[in-house]
């Protein structure tokens, strides 16, 4: 992202900055340190114009799926694409398929994340998840007007 002119900001927190990549911090437009992970993912929420999963843990499952349930509820409005690199998120693909398949999720909210496979796709597919939260938001702005007007 820098490469192309953009702007980049990394978030950790204190306990981890020391043992995972302090060296980023020199790469990288800014660089913010958080007390705790709820104070580090509501920062990174509010800045972020779109969200962009790469392969990870247990710490990016757990980001991905709040800001999954985020955008659920229509507190966010953040395009979400996972980059699904070498096939890494396959199984996870797989298994929210089947919880809709069983009736533990709704088809539309499939609609809410979008799986790529390259990074060439990442733009394209933000540019498209703009699109829907733009009707997303429209919608939900009659749905209001409506109520008001009752």
């Amino acid at each position: 992202a820098l490469d192309a002119g953009g702007y980049v900001i990394g978030s950790t927190i204190q306990s981890l900055f020391a043992i995972e990549r302090p060296d980023l911090a020199s790469r990288i437009s800014k660089m913010e340190v958080f007390q705790t992970m709820y104070e580090r993912k509501l920062s990174m929420t509010k800045q972020a114009d779109a969200i962009v999963v790469l392969p990870g843990g247990f710490g990016t499952m757990d980001e991905l799926f709040e800001l999954f349930v985020l955008r659920q509820l229509g507190i966010s409005y953040q395009p979400i694409i996972i980059l699904n690199t070498d096939e890494f998120y396959n199984t996870l693909h797989q298994w929210m398929l089947e919880m809709v398949g069983m009736g533990f999720a709704k088809p539309h909210q499939m609609k809410i994340i979008q799986f790529v496979n390259t990074a060439e796709e990442v733009i394209p597919a933000i540019r498209e998840q703009k699109r829907i939260l733009d009707e997303e938001k429209e919608c939900a702005q009659k749905r209001k007007k409506r109520c008001r007007k009752s």
